[in-house]
């Protein structure tokens, strides 16, 4: 099977990037070759996968607004939707992980049926509204939470981020630090967090 990942455009892919998708995706990408999958990926250059790179972006937009080359994220990604829509005759399958920018691949007669959306962010109510509208998409949801918000549409299933646990050692013991991953951001609760540290001491 031959696989069209469009991945998002922050930063390269890697198996130790600054972007939770984009570290999920080099797993994802590692995972389907075991399988048997071939993957092709619209991702910024320097993507470290084992899958072939479409080039097109030799810089994460991250970097290109922090040198002030780039101001709106939304052109990269439209450049890179019409860049799959050529590309999509080669597939037999078009991953997105891009969320509404690349909606209308589903809506397209000659490939719609072939794009899968994985959704890697949380369901507000006008993602509802589109879904409702547009029941023929195929979806997938890293949390059973995110399908009960959208009332499980009939192309919906639930599969959660895998994680490789072989990769992380494990104490029985606890230590006496508390430890946070996520980015610092109102929505991932670092202020939970400091207040649990400094309630414990």
């Amino acid at each position: 099977m031959k696989v069209l990942h469009i991945c998002p455009l922050w930063f390269p892919i890697a198996a130790d990037a600054p972007g939770g998708i984009e570290t999920f995706l080099a797993r994802l990408i590692g995972s389907l070759k075991e399988l048997g999958c071939s993957s092709t990926l619209l991702a910024v250059e320097g993507s470290v996968v084992e899958g072939d790179v479409v080039p097109g972006f030799p810089v994460g937009v991250r970097e290109k607004m922090t040198h002030g080359s780039a101001t709106e994220y939304e052109y990269y990604q439209q450049h890179q939707v019409r860049m799959a829509l050529d590309l999509a005759p080669q597939f037999d399958v078009i991953h997105s992980h891009v969320g509404v920018g690349a909606y209308i691949l589903s809506g397209i007669p000659s490939i719609g049926e072939r794009v899968l959306h994985t959704h890697h962010t949380p369901i507000y109510d006008d993602m509802i509204w589109h879904i409702e509208r547009h029941p023929e998409m195929w979806l997938s949801m890293v949390s059973d939470f995110q399908a009960r918000r959208l009332g499980y549409p009939p192309h919906c299933e639930v599969i959660p981020n895998g994680i490789d646990v072989s990769s992380f050692s494990f104490s029985a013991e606890p230590g006496e630090g508390l430890f946070f991953i996520g980015r610092i951001e109102h929505v991932k609760g670092p202020d939970l967090a400091v207040n649990v540290a400094r309630t414990l001491g």
